[in-house]
């Protein structure tokens, strides 16, 4: 296990659309996935993480592995 802080390896422009496929899969939103050729707004993604983040520190584990 290791805590990250802060990790700007993924770093996108606000608001601009995203086209590629970044992150860990256990936090990765749905939109993310269902894309192929279709962009997806990072910044609604980042909130999606940061809910399955606070899941974690709350219960201990993940909600689950993959959001399909």
């Amino acid at each position: 296990y290791q805590l990250k802080i802060c990790d700007f390896g993924f770093i996108e422009e606000i608001l601009k659309p995203v086209f590629t496929v970044k992150g860990t899969d256990g936090y990765k939103a749905p939109e993310i996935y269902s894309q192929t050729s279709y962009s997806y707004q990072a910044n609604t993604a980042d909130f999606f993480s940061l809910g399955v983040l606070l899941f974690t520190m709350a219960f201990g584990r993940p909600p689950f592995s993959l959001a399909t």
